[in-house]
């Protein structure tokens, strides 16, 4: 049957290939395509694992997602006016050494060279904008990733289990990395994070056993849970930016000697002392942190410090007081003013530098982050068109906003 072909040569004036043409011929060794060739359908030659050479004409423009799933190619050069990489086009593709992809690609997709083993090296050129989950997901022998400048978004589990990756720069341009994105890379030292980014996700780096540097970036709202469990991370500060630290984001980090708050409102999620800690204690049975926490003196962080027996040392300078709901500026009044300051804020002005009280004042929904919401709530505000009686002040009790009775709220000034 078709299954038994071991020999192909499609006709020269042939433009398209449709999706599982050729999926399972499980003994198909020598593919020729014609220079005619624009598409490559969805799942085209699945499973045809014995095709390892493979050589792609420059007139393709798009290749389907599965398209050479499990198979045994082994160097692959793409045809520069492709687009886009479809999701699992090389999925297990154990036998594959090489990969070069050209600038014309903006997309890598959803796990596109998941369990390719034998991949040591991927330069992903400078068009590239996302790079989707899963994407080089259990590349067990990746060594070196080279991340362009202008890269947007890394996928959730893009690099998992690549065990013996490194060293990682992502570049400045990425404003997104999904959950487990480094997750069990066994051998990586080094991490560099961007400054764009605002969120760092669950269990990021956890399992990097031999860790030892990352940086936090500055305009970070969140690190979410296990984010660096487990690792080698001697010391961490956390930027005033940082409203939030989850669960076990700092779980059993054996080296770790000082985590410094610079925010005296960073919200702590935990309930049996694992959110940061270095050892087990097996007479008492629960996780334990021997080294120290720095923050200022009422903050959120010495609470959390005495609360778990934690040694405690206080940042020189006063206990930056809070401004109340909507208050960018801080003048007692609503205003134009403060709108233009949380539209600066949200469009990520890199002339401003906006410090923790004003980030907490412009975050009027209580979401961690200002954005358009927060905008829009303002403009209604301002417009009269907003029940006032959300007016709040902070209170330290639940680290945001509640009314009290002895507050004095800002005035309201319309348009």
């Amino acid at each position: 049957g078709w299954y038994a072909l071991s020999s192909v040569t499609l006709p020269s004036k042939l433009r398209s290939i449709g999706a599982f043409a050729f999926a399972d011929c499980v003994h198909l060794t020598s593919l020729t395509l014609p220079e005619t060739l624009e598409s490559i359908g969805h799942g085209a030659f699945m499973s045809c694992n014995k095709l390892s050479e493979l050589t792609l004409p420059e007139s393709i423009v798009s290749l389907g997602d599965h398209v050479f799933t499990n198979t045994a190619v082994q160097n692959v050069v793409l045809p520069k006016g492709m687009k886009a990489i479809g999701d699992q086009a090389f999925l297990e593709c154990s036998e594959l050494v090489s990969i070069t992809i050209p600038e014309s690609v903006t997309s890598i997709g959803k796990y596109a060279f998941n369990g390719c083993t034998s991949l040591q090296e991927i330069v992903i050129p400078e068009g590239v904008k996302s790079i989707g989950a899963g994407a080089f997901q259990e590349c067990l022998n990746l060594k070196s990733v080279q991340l362009p400048d202008g890269l947007q978004s890394i996928g959730s589990y893009a690099f998992q289990n690549c065990t013996r990756l490194s060293s990682v720069y992502v570049p400045d341009s990425v404003m997104d990395i999904g959950m487990y994105a480094f997750y069990c890379c066994e051998q990586l030292t080094e991490l560099h994070l961007p400054e764009s980014l605002r969120e760092i996700s669950e269990c990021l780096v956890m399992g990097d056993a031999l860790l030892e540097t990352v940086n936090i970036p500055q305009k970070v709202t969140f690190i979410g849970s296990y984010a660096f469990g487990e690792t080698l991370i001697k010391e961490a500060v956390i930027p005033e930016t940082c409203m939030t630290l989850d669960m076990g984001a700092f779980m059993n980090c054996k080296q770790l000697e000082s985590v410094t708050f610079m925010n005296p409102y960073c919200d702590f999620y935990d309930y049996d002392g694992t959110t940061i800690c270095n050892e087990f204690d097996y007479n008492t049975g629960y996780y334990k942190y021997s080294g120290v926490i720095i923050g200022y003196e009422g903050s959120d962080a010495e609470k959390y410090a005495r609360q778990y027996d934690i040694q405690f040392e206080k940042l020189p300078g006063e206990f930056p007081q809070p401004y109340a709901w909507g208050d960018l500026n801080n003048d007692g009044l609503l205003t134009v003013s403060d709108a233009i300051l949380l539209a600066r804020i949200v469009a990520e002005d890199p002339t401003l530098r906006p410090n923790t009280q004003m980030i907490a004042a412009a975050d009027l929904d209580y979401d961690y982050t200002p954005t358009s919401d927060d905008t829009v709530i303002m403009l209604k505000v301002l417009a009269g068109k907003y029940d006032d009686s959300v007016w709040r002040t902070f209170d330290e009790k639940n680290k945001y906003y509640s009314a009290l009775p002895d507050s004095s709220p800002a005035v309201f000034r319309g348009i």
